[in-house]
């Protein structure tokens, strides 16, 4: 397609980390193609904690912080809905982007949406099929606001269609998060992350918790004796997600669980690279894991990336104690087992930023590319 000008242009919107990820390989070209404004609702963080991860991945700072913080589902998603709307008055885009199934993403599509600016979904089309989960209902009304419905695989497309969005709205475009993670795997290549306790050479797990509804007192007391036992077999490194910090105040822990910060980007890919297994509840985590080929024990009982357990790299565990610790006590213990999960799956992924560009370019909604450079 010819380039013509910056009309028109972009607003990205993004409050969490695993947001900053999947958006990081689009915000510079989107900065260099269009008319891109760049806007952080700071849904869970402040900009402080967030300007590693924006550091680590080479990203300019965004245009507008919106510093919303956390609070009920009602009481945040209206402070969004209130900072977005006068940035998006203002800026006219031809397309506002959203990611995933936050808060943020909710509200950035919902203001667009009543403003009657097109909405553009990345990674629509995931389903968990639970309503229980507020991720779910999030993901669900964003894919029937938006214009053009980027589908990570086929799985997705499958659901979107079925749901009765319209195949002119589809677009399956890979995964921009696989994009990030081949970039930063690339960057940290063989270096070792340095972690207190785990000596060079060790064999050691990594885990994260972090959902709600893993953060109930009762489910996490059960995930964390889980933790425990499993930690008998491989020292476990347990990066401590806030919502996740106060559940562990006073509870007795063995010395093979290493309670960490939160770490960046970097240093949780060079941590999957040598680790032994991974044990998450986080979806981008569940990804990122599957493209550098992390055996991963999945804490839910039910997963939108469930194509990556049909391939036999991820197992499906739930958050009950007896049925992770018996999963993961067996497959540890067969060294062939191992050797299937580590196979990397989702490789051939790859490339969705220039597919999520060649989509926004050819769709009928007046961006144009700039002249700086054209998109075939």
């Amino acid at each position: 397609m010819k380039g013509t000008t910056k009309a028109g242009g972009i607003v990205t919107i993004l409050g969490t980390r695993p947001e900053i990820i999947k958006c990081s390989t689009l915000i510079p070209r989107f900065d260099e193609l269009f008319r891109h404004t760049l806007v952080h609702t700071g849904q869970h963080y402040d900009w402080n904690m967030d300007r590693l991860f924006f550091e680590q991945l080479e990203l300019r700072p965004p245009d507008h912080l919106l510093s919303v913080g956390s609070g009920s589902q009602a009481d945040q998603l209206a402070r969004m809905l209130t900072a977005i709307e006068p940035i998006l008055i203002e800026a006219q885009p031809a397309w506002v982007l959203v990611q995933g199934d936050t808060n943020t993403t909710l509200a950035g599509a919902l203001a667009a949406a009543k403003l009657g600016l097109p909405v553009v979904h990345l990674e629509a089309g995931c389903r968990s099929f639970n309503r229980q989960m507020p991720e779910e209902i999030n993901r669900v009304l964003v894919d029937h606001m938006a214009t053009l419905a980027l589908a990570a695989d086929r799985v997705s497309v499958a659901n979107l269609l079925a749901e009765g969005i319209s195949g002119g709205q589809v677009r399956l475009v890979g995964s921009t998060g696989v994009d990030a993670c081949l970039r930063m795997a690339g960057i940290v290549g063989d270096e070792v992350p340095h972690v207190d306790g785990i000596e060079a050479g060790e064999r050691y797990l990594v885990a994260t918790i972090h959902r709600a509804e893993n953060t109930e007192p009762e489910i996490f007391a059960g995930l964390f004796d889980a933790l425990c036992e499993v930690s008998s077999l491989a020292p476990i490194i347990f990066p401590v997600h806030p919502r996740t910090a106060h559940l562990l105040r006073g509870r007795a822990q063995p010395e093979s669980i290493h309670c960490i910060e939160p770490v960046g980007y970097r240093q949780m890919i060079g941590m999957l690279r040598h680790c032994t297994a991974l044990l998450t509840d986080s979806g981008g985590l569940q990804e990122e894991a599957a493209v550098i080929g992390t055996p991963t024990f999945v804490l839910r009982n039910e997963t939108e990336w469930i194509d990556l357990v049909e391939h036999g790299h991820h197992r499906l565990v739930g958050n009950e104690r007896r049925r992770i610790v018996d999963a993961v006590r067996c497959v540890l213990a067969n060294d062939d087992e191992l050797r299937g999960m580590r196979e990397p799956v989702g490789l051939e992924r790859g490339g969705a930023t220039e597919r999520v560009v060649e989509a926004l370019t050819t769709h009928q909604s007046g961006l144009s590319v700039s002249t700086k450079e054209a998109v075939a």
